[in-house]
């Protein structure tokens, strides 16, 4: 806000009111961005154009940033692809070297895509070129169209396991809405093909879900609703990551909500009152449940409360009161289950320190710590709609580290950090969240997050969600992994092809993940890897090259595709012309456009290696599954006989005497 937040001159250049602080700006100011403005989620910290975002910078951080533009990039000589019979024989070559290359002792063959021991080992076309170029991760610059010059020998042995922290939870929208039969019909859809484990969501406390409720002066606590809820979550495989909030109004000290359904955020107008209800419908959940399984469910302490939008004037020290007040009741029930916080939105890890002191110092009970992650600028909006601006997919990484980054050397240091909402924009509303571009931003933040928290949680599982009010359009830019109705949209099957992965990782790249199956299955994930808004727009094409180990002498693949045309729901409702509320044969079309697009064939094994070389168009995420081939012999059965048989797939057995 020109004239109110900041000043600019003639040149353009913001500058931060001397009055107002932020992020080590204007160090002792007595107001804060976020708290007397209200940027929600610190878009002004880490979204919008670098000229924006820099106005944010201390006088160093320019200066560095300056200097790091300054550095020049070595161009690459002309690209050589082999001919098909230099591939073969370099193929034949690299069969008795794999070893070696793998370890990393053949330095003209072999390098790694990134510092980490779970990174796969590239191997150039030819031998490492000096002065080579990478992007982010360690990513080989393309050639012309996209193509991609290296090819990643995987090793045979395995890393170690799949996390499974990527699916440890989803985001819902509130509580109430898990009423609907159109969102359990989705969820029951999302469990069948992903399988969350927790969900998480706001308004259990807030008033439509009736668990406070006071006639004629007397109180009573109602779970009429509340074991609705939460009985299908457990029918349906997954458990709830509780989250406590908004305020009841019968127990609030003012009227200030968020969203038209208006959930209140102020502080209880008398703590004993909100301990008792906490208390009640803790023990509630136990005398239900069973203190077992409850103690298995994080219960995290309000949402967001470092933005006035969710948190009455951002008020630091009533959160912190709140906090301890509900951790003390919660453990007074049962010192074993699970509460934490304290559930920031992102551009505000200026609460860590304060918090940990204010726990520490109380010794006030703490689990877990939470944290949400977004990577939207400021919200650019057209009615019923909002378009923003991206910082890279490395930020959601960055931003995952950053409570362990910030705790570190305190008592909440080796907390688990659960990072509890997440996705590309913090809007209900843009459309980047129906595209592929969203699938391939976030299959590296998908795969590279899987050793950085004990959770990231995917904001959220379906468009049954009304923050906004009620969605006018089937595509609207929802958060969800499903629209309405059940239509899967691409980041959907980035997440279903991630849940049939196999248990063992094998490596990891900045285009690629592949695992195996005790079995011998192999399963790759590849995808076109994408920047943010101030970075090159991604080629119409982009090649991954792998070398797989598979046991036997054949072997069967299986490939599954989504990106601008293919797996596209969105593509093809644009297509039909954008239909607000589609006809029943029109949801029939999406339904089958929305489908992967799948092909198959079968390879010789040389050496124990498959070669897969995958093709990915613009903004693709593939699934590849590659099964050892174990033939079984029908003697006298030769398709070739059939009209417009010709190779030899079609023999499946021994001659029968007497046949030609």
């Amino acid at each position: 806000m020109a004239g109110t937040t900041y000043d600019k001159d003639a040149s353009g250049k913001r500058t931060l009111k001397p009055e107002i602080t932020f992020g080590g700006l204007n160090t002792g100011a007595p107001q804060h961005l976020q708290k007397n403005y209200g940027f929600h989620g610190g878009v002004f910290a880490y979204g919008g154009k670098t000229e924006l975002l820099q106005s944010m910078f201390t006088p160093e951080e320019v200066t560095f940033q300056d200097a790091m533009k300054q550095k020049k990039v070595n161009p690459l000589p002309p690209p050589h692809p082999f001919t098909a019979d230099e591939r073969e024989q370099a193929t034949l070559w690299e069969t008795p070297l794999k070893d070696a290359a793998t370890q990393g002792t053949l330095h003209t063959w072999s390098w790694s895509t990134a510092p980490t021991s779970g990174s796969s080992r590239r191997t150039a076309d030819r031998s490492r070129r000096p002065g080579s170029g990478r992007g982010w991760g360690g990513r080989t610059r393309p050639a012309c169209g996209g193509e991609e010059l290296s090819h990643v020998v995987v090793p045979a042995e395995p890393l170690g396991r799949l996390s499974d922290s990527w699916r440890h939870c989803v985001g819902t929208g509130r509580l109430n809405l898990a009423l609907r039969a159109d969102y359990q019909e989705s969820l029951a859809l999302v469990q069948r093909d992903v399988g969350f484990r927790y969900i998480r969501g706001h308004g259990l406390l807030s008033d439509d879900m009736g668990v406070l409720r006071v006639s004629q002066g007397e109180t009573r606590y109602s779970f009429t609703y509340l074991d609705q809820v939460f009985d299908r979550f457990l029918e349906l495989g997954v458990r709830p990551f509780v989250e406590l909030g908004f305020m009841p109004t019968a127990l609030a000290s003012g009227e200030d909500t968020v969203f038209w359904w208006k959930g209140n955020i102020t502080p209880p107008r008398d703590h004993g009152e909100w301990a008792a209800l906490v208390r009640a419908v803790v023990a509630h959940l136990v005398d239900r449940y069973g203190l077992d399984e409850v103690r298995t469910w994080p219960i995290e302490v309000w949402n967001e409360p470092n933005l006035v939008n969710f948190w009455k004037d951002a008020d630091q020290d009533a959160y912190f009161r709140l906090y301890e007040t509900t951790a003390r009741v919660i453990k007074d029930v049962d010192a074993g289950l699970r509460v934490g916080g304290p559930a920031i939105s992102p551009g505000s890890d200026e609460w860590w320190a304060p918090f940990a002191e204010f726990v520490t110092a109380r010794d006030v009970p703490v689990d877990f710590v939470s944290r949400h992650a977004y990577t939207s600028g400021p919200a650019q909006h057209v009615p019923f709609g909002t378009y923003q601006t991206l910082q890279p997919p490395r930020s959601l990484l960055e931003q995952f580290e950053a409570p362990r980054r910030h705790l570190a050397g305190t008592a909440l240091a080796g907390l688990p950090v659960h990072i509890t909402e997440f996705n590309t924009s913090y809007r209900p509303d843009n459309p980047i969240h129906d595209t592929a571009y969203n699938a391939a931003y976030l299959a590296p933040v998908l795969t590279g997050g899987t050793d950085l928290v004990d959770s990231y949680s995917y904001w959220t599982f379906c468009d049954v969600f009304e923050e906004e009010n009620v969605p006018t359009s089937l595509f609207h830019g929802g958060f969800g992994l499903l629209t309405h109705r059940q239509l899967p949209k691409p980041t959907y099957h980035l997440y279903a092809f991630m849940a049939r992965m196999g248990a063992h990782v094998l490596a990891r790249g900045e285009d690629h993940l592949v695992c195996r199956d005790d079995d011998g299955r192999v399963t790759v994930l590849a995808w076109q890897p994408v920047g943010g808004t101030d970075e090159p727009g991604a080629p119409e094409r982009h090649a991954v090259r792998l070398s797989v180990p598979v046991p036997g002498e054949r072997a069967f693949t299986r490939r599954e595709r989504v990106n601008e045309h293919d797996g596209n729901a969105f593509a093809a409702w644009r297509e039909l012309g954008r239909p607000r509320s589609p006809g029943r044969r029109e949801l029939e079309v999406l339904r089958d456009c929305a489908r992967p697009a799948v092909e198959h064939r079968a390879h010789a094994v040389a050496g124990g290696r498959v070669e897969l070389d995958l093709a990915l168009s613009r903004h693709e995420v593939t699934f590849v599954e590659v099964l050892p081939v174990r033939p079984e012999e029908h003697p006298g059965l030769d398709d070739r006989r059939l009209l417009g048989g010709s190779d030899d797939r079609l023999v499946a057995g021994r001659p029968v005497p007497g046949t030609a």
